[in-house]
């Protein structure tokens, strides 16, 4: 892939290099946040998940230590 990007560079003069460079780069961290917030919000649900499960886990032991 860099060698063909290479190639491809070595024919353009450079405001079209630095157009080209700057739209990948541009693509890239598009890419890159939509994949972080997709992440974050798998990771807050399975987050959300568990403190639901260790609240009931608390809430049964304040039931059966409230019965001693």
């Amino acid at each position: 892939m860099v060698a063909v990007l290479g190639i491809y560079y070595s024919h353009l003069n450079a405001v079209m290099t630095l157009t080209v460079t700057l739209f990948l780069v541009s693509v890239y961290f598009v890419f890159a946040v939509s994949n972080a917030e997709e992440r974050s919000a798998r990771n807050f649900a399975a987050r959300k998940a568990l403190m639901s499960q260790c609240d009931m886990h608390d809430l049964m032991w304040f039931d059966l230590d409230s019965d001693t």
